[in-house]
């Protein structure tokens, strides 16, 4: 919700997400270098709960306390050290909060504020809010925690420092209606509702603000919630005007697995319709020299994907490369007709802090239509196409990495390939003699 409003403000011309977060709170300490997108697509850096504190920041319970706006909330933790570099992938509430702030910032006016004037009244939201346990709404829920396997009344922590973190509320119709309202273009741009869907990087699911994935040729948006007492979960399907909101106002209610359940069911994840393509992974090769970077190898690697079958595929399906027993690496195709193919490039990444794996033999594995959809919890691994045979879709690839210690045995240096040498009393065979062939 806190990136359709921000997404929403930059169509408004009132902010440029690109913008790095101290153009808009320039009293942001030095090390908050990202941009707003970045907050919001969680690749700050910024450190989620439990994350390392700084000296200056409170040792006190101030979460609990009432807040007006997120700007008065965020110096309580603002000269924490980032738990992780820019750019990479690590949800962190404590990043929605800086987010929020800076469309205060923006606009001059509150988060809480700016929900109600811009979606939730223009919209017909009105229970969609700013959280404030304290108003004593007469139709807010109890909330529950299991206690001995009997539900017990508890107190949720107050979430007011984080609006966009989880600090918000509504019915599940209303959500329900926003879904719609989003995938219709209505609240912002369709052009916009595709960029929250597009992934950053290949292997990480979660976008702007949601995660994403395709299942059966469907491009689903999905996001998850938790809080003490409470448990929300939601997906879309924007070209295809669906919308799920599953709901609990108890801790430990599996919302998520209920809701990907009624969507795997719904989409019919794994009853894929109509002819059933053959699609197989073909001349899986290295593509270039391997590097050691960054404590990992990389390694540059291709391979085609062929549609054998009489029919095209239609649906979107997802390809990966695995080492071991871990995707490293995947890409999507939309469609691929029959007798088609794609040829997909990769950068396998394989982590080795120590360089320990030099002059090891390491197996990779290509998949067309990959048994996986995603890396995230919240997207099922189900979206694949249903296939008449599968015995070709998994293609090998066996890599040597460079390097490795040098035992004295062969007298080569390290970081030198060691050629093979032949035995000291060779077989004789005996060679029929025949005819010559001409050599083609």
């Amino acid at each position: 919700v806190g990136t359709i409003l921000a997404l929403k403000m930059a169509e408004q011309g009132q902010i440029n997400l690109n913008s790095k977060v101290r153009d808009c709170l320039p009293d942001l300490p030095a090390h908050h270098t990202y941009r707003i997108i970045d907050a919001l697509a969680c690749r700050s850096g910024v450190r989620h709960y439990g994350g390392a504190k700084s000296p200056l920041s409170p040792d006190t319970d101030w979460g609990a306390e009432d807040y007006a706006t997120a700007a008065d909330a965020i110096p309580n933790f603002w000269h924490d050290p980032l738990a992780g570099p820019v750019g990479a992938y690590r949800y962190s509430t404590f990043g929605y909060s800086i987010a929020d702030a800076c469309l205060e910032a923006a606009s001059g006016k509150s988060l809480r504020q700016l929900l109600q004037d811009k979606i939730s009244t223009p919209y017909g939201l009105a229970t969609l809010k700013v959280e404030d346990l304290e108003d004593l709404d007469p139709a807010r829920v109890k909330f529950y925690t299991v206690k001995n396997g009997q539900n017990d009344e508890t107190t949720p922590p107050k979430k007011e420092w984080t609006p966009s973190g989880g600090g918000m509320q509504a019915t599940p119709m209303h959500l329900l209606k926003l879904g719609i309202l989003l995938g219709d273009g209505q609240i912002i741009s369709k052009q916009n509702v595709k960029k929250m869907m597009t992934r950053i990087e290949q292997e990480d699911s979660y976008c702007l603000g949601c995660n994403q994935a395709v299942e059966n040729g469907n491009h689903v948006m999905a996001k998850s919630g938790a809080a003490e007492g409470s448990n929300a979960y939601i997906w879309l399907v924007p070209d295809r005007r669906m919308v799920m909101v599953v709901m609990a106002n108890r801790d430990g209610a599996d919302v998520d697995g209920l809701g990907r359940k009624f969507r795997s069911i719904l989409l019919a994840t794994e009853k894929a319709e109509g002819e059933k393509p053959d699609l197989v992974a073909q001349d899986f090769e290295r593509s270039g020299g391997i590097v050691f970077k960054d404590g990992k190898w990389e390694i540059p690697v291709r391979f085609k994907v062929y549609n054998q079958g009489k029919a095209g595929a239609n649906s979107a399906f997802v390809n990966s490369v695995m080492v071991g027993t871990q995707h490293r690496w995947t890409s999507f195709i939309d469609a691929l007709p029959p007798k088609g193919s794609k040829t997909l490039n990769a950068t396998i990444k394989v982590s080795d802090p120590g360089k320990i794996m030099g002059g090891r033999t390491i197996e990779l594995f290509a998949y067309a239509d990959a048994p996986v959809a995603a890396a995230d919890t919240s997207i099922s691994p189900n979206g694949r196409i249903a296939e008449s045979a599968e015995v070709n879709n998994k293609a090998k690839l066996e890599v040597k990495l460079p390097g490795g210690l040098d035992l004295g045995l062969t007298g080569q240096k390290p970081d030198q390939p060691t050629l093979p040498s032949g035995p000291a009393n060779p077989t004789r065979v005996p060679v029929r003699i025949g005819k010559m062939k001409k050599s083609p």
